[in-house]
C-alpha cells in the first residue's frame, strides 16, 4: 500500500477598526487531493471457513483517487461600549467531495478473469455551511475585577476522502469466492462459487457533522496577579460519521 496525498492551501485575514468596533474578516481555499495504491501478493488472500471449504478473496491492483475542495470565509466585529463588549460573527464553509474518472486495467488471477473497467467521475456531497457565533463580556464593577462572560457557537466538522473512497471496493473491483477443498499449490483451482459481496454506500441523506458550543461564567481578579474563575463548558454533537449493516445477519 502507497499513498500520496497532496494539499494546496491559500488563506488571508485581515482587521479594521473604527470608532468601538474592531471588524475581522477572512477566506481561506483548500484543495485535497489522494491517490492510492493497493495490491496483494498473488492478487487475492484465502481465509479459512470451515473444513473443506476456504472462503478467497480475489483482487487487483487498483489505484483510487479521491478529491476534496474546502472554501471558507468569516467575518465578525466586536463592539465595546463602556462595560459591555458584544462579539459576533458567522463562518461559511463550502465541501465539495467527489472521485475523478477512473480507469482499471484488465485483470486475471487463475479461472478468475475481469474486463477492463472504467469508473466514471461522481460527485458524493456539495455542502454549504453557516455557523454563527456570539460572545457577551460585562464588567460589573468598572474597574475590570468582576467580569461575567457568555458565549454560543456552532462549528461544522468535515468528511475525509478515505470515508467516501470505500465505494471504490464495491464488486466488480472486489470478487469474493468459496473455494471448496482447495490445492494449496493452486487455491483458486478448487471448486469455486460466486458469493455476494459487501456494497459499501453513502446515505443520500448525509449532512456534515456540527457541533453547539455554550459557556458562561464569573472572573475575578485577586490579589498577586491571580485570576479566580468558575463557569460551565458545554458542547452537544450531531450527525457524526458512523458505519451501519442494513442487512445483517439474523442469529
Amino acid at each position: 500500500y502507497s499513498t500520496d496525498r497532496p494539499q494546496q492551501t491559500v488563506s488571508a485575514d485581515g482587521n479594521y477598526f473604527k470608532g468601538n468596533n474592531e471588524f475581522k474578516f477572512g477566506f481561506s481555499y483548500r484543495d485535497v487531493k489522494v491517490t492510492s495504491f493497493s495490491g496483494l501478493p498473488g492478487g487475492g488472500m484465502m481465509f479459512y471457513d470451515g473444513y473443506p471449504n476456504y472462503i478467497g478473496y480475489v483482487y487487483r491492483d487498483y489505484n483510487p483517487a479521491t478529491s476534496s475542495k474546502y472554501i471558507s470565509g468569516y467575518a465578525s466585529d466586536t463592539f465595546t461600549k463602556d462595560r459591555f463588549t458584544l462579539n459576533a460573527g458567522v463562518r461559511w464553509d463550502r465541501y465539495t467531495g467527489w472521485m475523478p474518472e477512473q480507469k482499471q486495467l484488465a485483470f486475471t488471477n487463475g479461472p478468475v478473469s475481469v474486463p477492463a473497467q472504467t469508473f466514471p467521475e461522481k460527485t458524493f456531497y456539495t455542502w454549504n455551511s453557516f455557523a454563527p457565533r456570539i460572545g457577551v463580556t460585562f464588567d460589573l464593577a468598572g474597574d475590570g475585577k468582576t467580569v461575567l462572560r457568555g458565549a454560543y457557537g456552532i462549528s461544522f466538522g468535515q468528511i475525509m476522502g478515505v470515508s467516501y473512497g470505500m465505494t471504490r471496493l464495491n464488486a466488480p473491483q472486489v470478487r469474493v469466492y468459496q473455494v471448496t477443498a482447495p490445492d494449496l499449490i493452486n487455491p483458486l483451482g478448487g471448486n469455486l462459487q460466486q458469493r455476494a459481496e459487501t456494497v459499501y454506500s453513502l446515505s443520500p441523506d448525509l449532512i456534515p457533522p456540527y457541533v453547539h458550543h455554550y459557556s458562561f461564567g464569573i472572573e475575578r481578579a485577586t490579589a498577586f496577579g491571580m485570576t479566580v474563575r468558575a463557569g460551565y463548558v458545554g458542547t452537544r454533537t450531531f450527525h457524526l460519521l458512523t458505519q451501519q449493516v442494513y442487512n445483517r445477519a439474523r442469529p
